[in-house]
């Protein structure tokens, strides 16, 4: 169902959960404190429960922590549900490996899982769309209880159009009929009709051989051009610095997580113009 851009998605996504996942045992969702800074307050705004307990990033290392991430997956009660984002992580610029999806994957089957996946940032990572959206197919293919909330503002460049999408794969046919008559009525309670401008601009490029093939190349030398930013600043900080920043190179996407404390933080602001968030992510774009 289309939905008000990313925000949108997730929160229709948490409206669903809450109102058909297993309303009587009040489902715990999990989240990473390394998320979204929205995900928490869209799920908790919908009135699951959330947890930010979810493994993800090792700040010491700078790098994912992907064991701690599937041991403490691997203890979730039954019917939890997990939420991470498929690529381009923001904030962290991390994303799971490939291998790690399909662990993943069958630790959310076994266990009788449910995984909320964010979709933001296709291509950006590896600068090929459909290899960064493969871990949707590798959760689908294992038959995974799955929601995914996708927006086309960063791949479209279309931040003011709120063009955003929920999916939920479905068994069969019949409960799909089903359940998009409920989605019907879920969009018709939240918005209404939805804007139709951006969500045309998308359609009309998806639906064009040639257009589309624009839109994939444009993706390919954006994410390069990410890629070469963050080569071009670990060149420079080795050169003034002894301090090792490679890092900043292997993580992927608009974002960099710096991993700089709070006092770092404010010098930077203060004394040079600076400005990084609080937890010390800046857009490399």
């Amino acid at each position: 169902m289309q939905a008000l851009g990313g925000s949108g998605a997730c929160h229709v996504g948490a409206v669903w959960l809450k109102k058909y996942y297993y309303p009587s045992e009040s489902p715990k969702v999990h989240i990473s404190k390394e998320a979204w800074a929205n995900h928490a307050n869209v799920f908790a705004s919908a009135g699951l429960q959330v947890r930010e307990d979810l493994p993800y990033f090792n700040h010491t290392t700078k790098k994912l922590d992907v064991e701690a991430l599937l041991a403490f997956t691997e203890r979730l009660p039954k019917h939890s549900i997990i939420v991470l984002q498929v690529c381009g992580n923001n904030p962290t610029g991390c994303d799971l490996p490939r291998e790690t999806w399909f662990r993943l994957a069958q630790i959310v089957k076994q266990n009788d899982l449910l995984a909320f996946l964010d979709i933001a940032y296709q291509g950006f990572a590896s600068g090929d769309v459909d290899e960064d959206s493969e871990p949707i197919r590798i959760l689908a293919q294992h038959e995974v209880p799955l929601l995914v909330a996708a927006t086309y503002s960063k791949a479209f460049g279309l931040y003011g159009e709120r063009v955003g999408q929920l999916c939920i794969p479905a068994p069969d046919v019949q409960t799909a009929r089903l359940m998009e008559r409920h989605m019907l009525l879920l969009a018709r309670a939240e918005t209404g009709a939805q804007p139709r401008f951006g969500a045309l601009i998308v359609s009309t490029i998806l639906e064009d051989t040639e257009l589309t093939a624009i839109w994939k190349r444009e993706i390919r030398e954006m994410a390069a051009s990410l890629r070469g930013r963050r080569e071009a600043l670990v060149k420079e900080i080795g050169r003034a610095s002894s301090v090792d920043w490679s890092f900043a190179a292997e993580q992927r996407g608009m974002f960099l997580y710096t991993g700089l404390n709070g006092i770092q933080i404010e010098r930077l602001r203060l004394e040079y113009g600076v400005y990084l968030q609080d937890t010390s992510r800046i857009s490399i774009a």
